[in-house]
């Protein structure tokens, strides 16, 4: 390209094109982008572009010949070289491989000097407790924060701690009064003993712009947890919790309740709690067929029989799309999901059904499920999962 040309072009029609043209990260693709330390070569107004797309989103894991401590500590120095870089860095991407000793120290003062931080996500960290506590608190007091990605699991799946307790979590959230998005995945917040801070400290309506909540560490969740979390986010979309259950106090009706404070909200809901579904009763303990069919905005539905019958599914969700199904088909699930399918007025809008079976199911009752789908125009998937 002309020089001049491209020289005349305007900075932000030139990012527009970069942001169309470049392909979509995994999430779990954490390698800084190669392509914009060159294009930052070519002149001082692609300088301009580069830099402000570089430092947007900061990626952080090693790469190269570059560990992921040494990627750390140079984006430490540059902010400590140039602080008006502060600025411009609205999220930090951090993906440990094996973390190296005052990693997380560097990473904790890298987060501690952006004061406008929107999105924080970390996969991995290592166990010493002085580092783990400075992270855990430069992460608290991020006030701006709008989205919230956490992982005990590094992106070589090496377990390291637990990040914080449940108690320390809702302390996060009431400081966070512009959250929209928390994800927690498996084994990363713990119980908290003898915690200075109690949920009745919790303010009311306090994160009213969150709206997404995946937590897959909900071992120690009780049905306290759940009110709270009901009232501190009233508006809530989009609810997924699981994990390996250890308490007896999360109830069917604590679940109840919280889904029937989430009324007019939630559109997305996603209930797996593996073995405490295979436990004899379990449905006895949850039976949450009244609550969920009674979403009047749910669209996404991902539970198993342990939670709700199939054949309640006649009654609602109304404006369900998208059902994906753990079921028992020598418990009769398949066929009661064979009659929810013939029923016209059930499940109008359904048009994806996905079903997980951990028992053997007949070609009968399979060669129904696809003949119904079929008539109703809904994609059938069927997998079997091993016990």
């Amino acid at each position: 390209m002309n020089l001049s040309l491209a020289s005349s072009i305007p900075p932000e029609l030139i990012l527009h094109i970069f942001f169309m043209t470049k392909p979509h990260r995994t999430p779990r693709d954490f390698i800084p982008d190669s392509f914009l330390p060159k294009l930052a070569l070519v002149n001082r107004t692609y300088l301009e572009v580069a830099r402000e797309r570089l430092y947007t989103d900061v990626f952080l894991t090693g790469h190269g010949s570059l560990s992921t401590k040494d990627v750390v500590c140079r984006f430490l120095w540059t902010l400590q070289v140039q602080p008006s870089l502060t600025e411009q860095v609205h999220g930090i991407h951090y993906g440990a491989t094996d973390v190296e000793d005052d990693e997380v120290r560097c990473l904790s003062d890298a987060v501690s000097r952006i004061g406008n931080l929107l999105r924080l996500r970390i996969f991995g960290f290592d166990s010493d407790y002085t580092s783990l506590k400075r992270l855990s608190q430069v992460v608290q007091s991020l006030h701006t924060l709008q989205e919230f990605e956490i992982s005990t699991f590094s992106l070589t799946n090496k377990y390291s701690s637990i990040f914080c307790g449940l108690v320390s979590f809702f302390e996060m959230l009431l400081r966070w009064p512009d959250i929209r998005s928390v994800i927690v995945h498996s084994q990363t917040i713990g119980w908290e003993r003898n915690s200075t801070f109690s949920l009745s400290e919790a303010i009311p309506s306090c994160c009213t712009k969150l709206r997404r909540l995946v937590y897959h560490s909900a071992e120690y969740w009780e049905d306290r947890h759940l009110e709270v979390l009901s009232r501190m986010a009233p508006e809530l979309e989009e609810l997924a919790i699981g994990g390996v259950l250890t308490s007896e106090n999360l109830t069917g009706k604590g679940l109840s309740s919280a889904l029937e404070a989430w009324l007019s909200s939630l559109r997305i809901l996603s209930l797996h709690f593996p073995h405490s579904e295979k436990e004899a009763g379990v449905y006895d303990k949850f039976r949450l067929d009244s609550a969920i069919t009674q979403l009047p905005e749910l669209r996404v539905l991902d539970v198993g029989s342990a939670y709700l019958r199939p054949i309640s599914l006649v009654r609602g969700p109304p404006k369900l799309t998208t059902l994906d199904l753990s079921i028992k088909a020598d418990e009769g699930h398949a066929a009661e999901l064979a009659d929810v399918l013939r029923d016209p007025l059930a499940l109008p809008m359904l048009s994806e059904l996905f079903i997980r079976l951990d028992t053997k199911i007949t070609q009968q009752d399979i060669a129904d499920l696809y003949t119904l789908c079929t008539r109703r125009r809904v994609l059938l998937n069927i997998r079997h999962v091993s016990r």
